[in-house]
C-alpha cells in the first residue's frame, strides 16, 4: 500500500511516481458471424482474398481481418475502425507477409498501436458528399434526365 501524505508547507504529496505501465488491451479474435455482424461487410465470396482471421479490441472500436491472397499465395491483415459516420472503413492494409503468423504478429502489434492512441474515429473523406454543392453540369445532367421521363410519360 502506498502512504498518502501532504507536505501543506511545500505544497506537495508524498506519494512515490509509479513506473510507466502498459494499459491492459485485450484484442480477441471472433468468429466470421460475429465480425461480420460488427462490420456490416461480407466478403464472402471475394476473387482476390480468403478472410482466415477475425479480431476486434474489448470495447470494439478496432476490428482486423487476416487474409489470403489467391494470386500471389502471401498473407495479410487489415484493420478497420469508424469513420466520422460510424460505419466501419479500412485505415490499416499490410500485406506481402511469407506465413499467417508472420500477418497476425502484425497486425496485433499494428491494433496495440492505435489502442495506446486516443483516436477512435477516422475521416475517410466521404462523410460529407451529400454536403458538397453540386457542379452545374451535374445539375444539366439531372435536369436532363427529368425532362426525359416527363417525355415518356
Amino acid at each position: 500500500s502506498i502512504n498518502h501524505t501532504f507536505d501543506y508547507k511545500k505544497g506537495k504529496t508524498g506519494l512515490r511516481k509509479l513506473p510507466y505501465r502498459t494499459p491492459n488491451i485485450g484484442i480477441i479474435s471472433l468468429d466470421k458471424e460475429d465480425f461480420q455482424a460488427i462490420v456490416g461487410i461480407n466478403h464472402d465470396n471475394n476473387p482476390f482474398f480468403d478472410e482466415v482471421g477475425w479480431f476486434t479490441d474489448a470495447t470494439e472500436s478496432f476490428v482486423a481481418v487476416l487474409v489470403h491472397d489467391k494470386t500471389d499465395k502471401d498473407w495479410g491483415a487489415i484493420i478497420l475502425a469508424r469513420d466520422l459516420t460510424g460505419k466501419f472503413c479500412a485505415i490499416v492494409s499490410r500485406v506481402q507477409f511469407s506465413t499467417r503468423e508472420e500477418a497476425k504478429h502484425d497486425m496485433y502489434q499494428q491494433m496495440s498501436e492505435l489502442l495506446h492512441e486516443p483516436k477512435r474515429y477516422f475521416e475517410q473523406g466521404h462523410e460529407f458528399d451529400h454536403l458538397k454543392p453540386e457542379s452545374k453540369s451535374t445539375k444539366a445532367k439531372k435536369q436532363t434526365k427529368k425532362k426525359t421521363r416527363k417525355r415518356k410519360k
